[in-house]
């Protein structure tokens, strides 16, 4: 019996699927962490939206953009320069002065309040990520393969973070059980096959044999009763006794 192509998955194509969904949870990841630091004042219902599909692998193409979409009108509605939050809000820190001594009285500190203006080449935090190095000639295919199903987007995946958060890891577990499952039921399914098989061979083979020797045996009896008839019309009688059954 043979099995059909779509019956079982080999091990490459299971750690295939495993590499291409890791990568699209990783992207998911990316990208709400870019929506956590745009400035969406006004626009909590886009930002809502978004969130919305941040947990569906299958619309990845979509998010990327809407995600555009909200980072256009963020900057007509606020200017590119407050496209993100503020990283920090203005600090204070506190200056000691000393009241001039007068006679009589106890110089005591006073507190003096100012505020910090922020620095003028602080840039959003964002703006310092650097983009994932290019793949190499030989991993080229793959890189083709992983952006057709997850979507190359607008630009450059970003790395933000490379350690598996809580839920990563716990998604990285489920799917680890699942393709041990999935081996176990296709052994489960081939120790199957081979015994029916075996049993399909033994069993077939019999009214094949028993067939087989009927047709010989009518052909030989046919071939020797031609040859008694023609040993016969000579005049030579009896080539063969009698022809048994």
């Amino acid at each position: 019996m043979a099995k059909s192509g779509d019956e079982f998955k080999t091990q490459a194509e299971i750690d295939r699927d495993f590499q291409i969904y890791e990568a699209s949870i990783l992207r998911l990841k990316d990208m709400e962490e870019l929506l956590n630091h745009f400035n969406t004042l006004g626009f909590w219902k886009d930002e809502k939206k978004i969130r919305s599909k941040l947990r569906d692998v299958t619309l990845i193409a979509e998010v990327e953009k809407e995600i555009e979409s909200l980072k256009k009108k963020i900057i007509k509605k606020h200017g590119k320069k407050d496209l993100y939050k503020k990283n920090f809000s203005p600090t204070k820190r506190k200056h000691r002065k000393k009241k001039e001594f007068i006679v009589g009285d106890v110089p005591s500190p006073i507190d003096v309040v100012e505020e910090i203006p922020p620095r003028k080449n602080s840039r959003p935090l964002l703006d310092k990520l650097i983009s994932l190095p290019r793949k190499s000639s030989a991993n080229n295919k793959y890189e083709q393969e992983v952006k057709g199903a997850i979507g190359e987007g607008s630009g450059k995946p970003l790395v933000i973070d490379s350690s598996f958060s809580e839920e990563q890891e716990k998604e990285r577990k489920k799917l680890v059980i699942e393709r041990a499952k999935l081996e176990s039921d296709k052994n489960k399914l081939s120790k199957k096959e081979g015994i029916i098989n075996s049993n399909y061979a033994k069993y077939h083979d019999i009214p094949l044999s028993v067939d087989r020797y009927s047709y010989d045996k009518a052909q030989s009896r046919e071939v020797i009763s031609r040859l008694q008839k023609l040993y016969s019309k000579r005049g030579k009688g009896k080539l063969f006794g009698k022809i048994t059954e």
